[in-house]
């Protein structure tokens, strides 16, 4: 079964992710991902919308599955996370997050690196708690965290491993809108088709012009993966993870 569903809505493309329970994000699941959106962006489509499942957009990375990886596995599993974010950063048409419900970790990573932010109302949370389990945020990330909320509330957020209700995302700026669970994907397509009522070229440079830190950034992929890698071998941080993953079930 796909991983990802690709759903047409009329020059919008929904990519839907779907590995239940969790969208839990492991090698399979990043790279179908990956591979879907780049085909998307080479296509006919003139806009994406970045969903999940009901009541989960994405927990985040599969440690479960990731700890059992040895060091070559897991730096080709980076390097697979890294260019994903440079395909939703860098995207050449709008990218619109769907946020349909949990969205922690690695899900908060991807919804980051999306145009527009809608999440659902409800008993969810958003938020990067990585520090939780000895993992540090790559550059990359936290500075797009810090353009959105601003510095001071990154840091805090940061250095605290803070979740946040869905109010509490929106009133710092971490998500654009929130509407109740059934109204998001409808949303999402609308601001998708307010965005493509305007001009096409020009509106596609301003995204662009703003998105210049976000690829200088990115630039660095090898350092950034260097740093990944010897956090995520650390003592604390292997030690942190086994503690905090044996206790919860392996997604999918």
């Amino acid at each position: 079964m796909t991983l990802i569903e690709r759903i047409a809505h009329g020059q919008v493309l929904e990519l839907r992710m779907n590995r239940a329970p969790f969208n839990a994000l492991n090698p399979a699941l990043v790279g179908e991902l990956l591979q879907a959106l780049q085909k998307a962006q080479r296509g006919d489509c003139r806009a994406i919308v970045l969903s999940g499942l009901p009541g989960v957009f994405s927990t985040g990375v599969d440690a479960a599955e990731l700890l059992t990886l040895n060091r070559a596995q897991t730096q080709q599993f980076f390097v697979q996370f890294h260019d994903l974010c440079v395909a939703l950063g860098r995207s050449p048409i709008p990218v619109i997050a769907a946020i349909t419900g949990h969205a922690p970790a690695g899900g908060t990573i991807l919804a980051l690196f999306c145009d527009y932010r809608i999440m659902s109302e409800g008993n969810f949370q958003i938020g990067l708690h990585e520090v939780r389990q000895g993992v540090i945020v790559p550059g990359p990330i936290r500075h797009v965290l810090a353009r959105l909320v601003g510095h001071r509330v990154a840091e805090r957020m940061l250095v605290e491993g803070q979740l946040l209700s869905p109010e509490e995302a929106l009133n710092i700026g971490l998500v654009d809108e929130i509407t109740p669970p059934g109204a998001v994907l409808r949303l999402s397509l609308l601001y998708c088709e307010k965005l493509l009522a305007l001009p096409e070229a020009a509106m596609n440079a301003m995204r662009d012009s703003f998105h210049e830190d976000v690829h200088r950034d990115l630039d660095h992929r090898d350092a950034i993966i260097d740093e990944l890698l010897e956090n995520w071998f650390s003592e604390e941080a292997q030690a942190a993870l086994r503690a905090n993953f044996s206790r919860m079930p392996r997604a999918g």
